[in-house]
């Protein structure tokens, strides 16, 4: 059995900053990350930067496939540094799943390899996923992403329809409109935006 001070399961914002802090202060620390597309967490690797990174290229004019490498090299570039910002400096970054055995002990599993470790501090930081809607064959449908699936399409879809009029919904709405998509937006709520201020709703709805 492997002993650490600090173990974190996830390798999100928060806990990558716990690890940096007590790495830096002699700890002995562990991170397990399940997939190595997410060093870094959500924001770097599906969220914040990377849409963000493909409507600044979508407003510049640039196509579809220079948008997705833009989105790419962005991405990697990030990954790769926060992976090398703590494995650099001594903290075990381990690539497994990771599940309790028993009070502050883990096992981590990676393929056909099983270790078990234990530390006085333990910290869960394993994100979130996306919330799948209960309509009959969604998951299994072809054609159908999430927020994540849909910023790795290979091809520009000549139309697209976004289940959901949110925050979100409506980013990615506007995000392939304007590389060239047909976009509807599909929701179930009586009024545009009902958790924004209904004026900043009413320029958002006017600007789609």
């Amino acid at each position: 059995m492997l002993n650490y001070d600090l173990i974190v399961i996830g390798f999100g914002k928060a806990g990558k900053t716990l690890a940096a802090k007590m790495n830096a202060a002699g700890k002995k620390v562990a991170v397990i990350e399940r997939s190595k597309a997410m060093y870094g967490g959500t924001c770097i690797n599906i969220a914040c930067i990377p849409t963000k990174t493909m409507i600044v290229a979508a407003e510049k004019g640039w196509s579809f496939d220079d948008t997705m490498k833009e989105r790419g090299a962005v991405t990697g570039r990030l990954n790769a540094k926060n992976y090398k910002m703590l494995a650099d400096n001594g903290v075990d970054v381990i690539d497994a799943e990771a599940h309790f055995v028993s009070n502050k002990v883990i096992e981590v599993v990676a393929g056909d390899d099983r270790q078990e470790l234990t530390a006085e501090t333990i910290v869960i930081n394993t994100g979130a996923v996306s919330n799948v809607l209960p309509i009959p064959g969604l998951t299994t449908t072809e054609h159908v992403y999430d927020s994540t699936g849909i910023q790795t399409l290979e091809a520009l879809p000549k139309r697209l329809g976004v289940l959901g009029g949110g925050n979100i919904g409506l980013e990615f709405a506007g995000l392939y409109n304007r590389l060239g998509s047909q976009v509807t937006v599909l929701d179930a709520a009586t009024s545009f935006l009902p958790r924004v201020e209904p004026s900043i709703a009413k320029l958002a709805k006017e600007y789609m």
